[in-house]
């Protein structure tokens, strides 16, 4: 068998997806816990503009996807009529004849739904198989799925030591499986479009993928560091007023992260007690101090320099800025450079120092890893909305 790494990060196991779904396939994204799966599955239903229908499967039984047994009258050829037992599907699932909900954000009804199957490989074996009707035949209960709906699912797999069973044959060949794996620059963009905490951005930028996601099945400490956890630790110390992190916040850290990934992202806010602010960089870009043989300050000052770089105040400091870009070692240089052109793109051509550094340096943009990912998706020949006569009531 092939030693060939056929994972995706976020940002390109999205792109599959929507294409899947547009295609009328099933995909399913499989990763170690805490890498969002479900957080996929919610950012496509809103750009795509469909209700989010998300089940987990680990919670409900066969009966939740068969139906409650029912009876229901039967009009016999001899016109007499008799009562017949049949399967009603819960009301969760958007079938023939539901009427499509409105999308409260616009006003409008949404384009139809999207039923998240999460925890695919934790249900059991019976519920593994009640899915297979849905997944193939898009029924549930003896009633056919509307035509607006599409279908994913979402799963750890067997070897992350969580609560799963091994999906048979005849679920593998039901579904288009996806491998999600961490990647620190992909996350990074995220995290910086989001106003992710600095200083979270800084460590992580620091240390690698290694403490992005250090998931081990067979640890035994209390937490461990993910693209889940690390989101929650830059939620939980915005409110601490000091830059560096004090230790009686260690416990709190501990529980989101472990002990080892707290103790070392602790101890590395500290050097912000003595890094130089935003303020005085752009108040003395020629002068102010650079550090080039301490990579923890360097990637610490650029996350703090990124963090304040945003679309409506960017122009008013870009010029003291970029004197004080242009004296930092290329790999600091680049950090910077990128945060600008995602965040404000009109100062490549409206920023004379942004345009020659990238007249100069744009090689330096981007790694070979980064210029694979950011290959654009082949297009689809013919619209899915018009492929075949049943599309219009596609999503």
């Amino acid at each position: 068998m092939s030693n060939i790494d056929y994972s995706v990060n976020f940002t390109r196991c999205k792109e599959f997806v929507i294409q899947l779904l547009k295609s009328k396939l099933v995909p399913c994204v499989e990763s170690a816990p805490g890498m969002g799966k479900s957080s996929m599955a919610k950012q496509i239903a809103a750009e795509l503009d469909l209700c989010l229908v998300d089940v987990r499967l680990s919670t409900i039984d066969a009966t939740e996807l068969n139906g409650f047994a029912a009876t229901m009258e039967k009009t016999m050829l001899d016109g007499s009529t008799m009562k017949v037992a049949t399967y009603l599907p819960m009301d969760i699932w958007p079938i023939e004849g539901t009427p499509i909900p409105i999308n409260t954000a616009t006003g409008a009804p949404y384009k139809g739904w999207l039923i998240l199957l999460d925890e695919l490989r934790s249900a059991s074996p019976d519920t593994q198989a009640a899915a297979y009707r849905l997944l193939l035949d898009r029924e549930v209960g003896n009633k056919a799925l509307h035509k607006r709906a599409v279908v994913m699912a979402a799963t750890n797999g067997v070897e992350h030591n969580a609560v799963a069973y091994d999906a048979g044959t005849a679920m593998q060949s039901r579904i288009a499986w996806l491998s999600l794996k961490s990647d620190l620059d992909d996350w990074i963009d995220m995290a910086q479009r989001r106003n992710f905490d600095n200083r979270v951005i800084a460590f992580l930028n620091w240390k690698g993928v290694s403490a992005l996601n250090n998931f081990n099945p067979d640890s035994t400490e209390t937490n461990f560091g993910c693209e889940r956890t690390w989101e929650m630790v830059s939620k939980a110390i915005k409110s601490i007023q000091t830059p560096e992190i004090p230790m009686l916040y260690n416990p709190l850290l501990v529980g989101l992260i472990g002990q080892s990934l707290a103790i070392e992202f602790q101890g590395f806010t500290q050097i912000y007690t003595n890094l130089d602010t935003f303020a005085n960089v752009i108040g003395n870009p020629s002068g102010v101090a650079i550090d080039a043989t301490r990579p923890d300050i360097m990637y610490a000052m650029a996350a703090r320099i990124q963090s304040e770089i945003q679309p409506q105040t960017v122009a008013s400091f870009i010029d003291p800025l970029m004197i004080y870009v242009n004296r930092l070692p290329i790999e600091f240089q680049s950090m910077i450079i990128k945060t600008i052109l995602t965040k404000a793109p009109a100062m490549q051509s409206s920023c004379p120092a942004v345009t020659s550094w990238i007249q100069q340096k744009s090689k330096y943009l981007v790694n070979k890893q980064q210029q694979v990912a950011a290959q654009p998706m082949p297009q689809q020949a013919v619209s899915p909305s018009q492929d075949d006569d049943d599309d219009d009531d596609q999503p």
